[in-house]
């Protein structure tokens, strides 16, 4: 079987991890230019709002960064099976005998892959290092 390997869209990467710092810095200034004037509801309203920007799109930003710089493709399918690589909560290998099907849909324009597994279970147990990433 023939190797194929598909890169990482940097472009898209780029541009998303620039949209996430730019949403860190508006949390980060809603967190921290509330006016001790304006009513206390309105004032931990938007605090609230501030913190969960920072904590997401300071996660996004990272876990971007971290993508920019890595070497491995997104996608990689050989006589092991389909390595997926493509986002901070990629599974790895899954191997042939854990595929039953793999079907090709569509949602508007964008196309992508929709893989049957016979046991999930053994797929989401490699994600166990997943807070590690966090």
């Amino acid at each position: 079987m023939t190797k194929i390997e598909i890169p990482l869209n940097k472009t898209k990467l780029i541009s998303g991890t620039t949209g996430s710092f730019i949403f860190l810095d508006i949390g980060y200034y809603m967190l921290t230019t509330i006016d001790v004037k304006q009513s206390i509801i309105y004032s931990i309203f938007i605090k609230t709002f501030g913190i969960a920007g920072i904590i997401f799109f300071g996660t996004t930003g990272v876990s971007g960064l971290k993508k920019m710089f890595d070497k491995k493709f997104g996608l990689t399918i050989d006589e092991n099976g389909i390595t997926d690589n493509s986002n901070m909560s990629s599974i790895g290998l899954i191997k042939w005998k854990d595929i039953t099907e793999i079907k090709i849909k569509q949602v508007r324009s964008t196309p992508f892959f929709l893989i049957l597994l016979m046991i999930m279970i053994n797929i989401w147990g490699k994600r166990a290092d997943l807070k590690e990433d966090l």
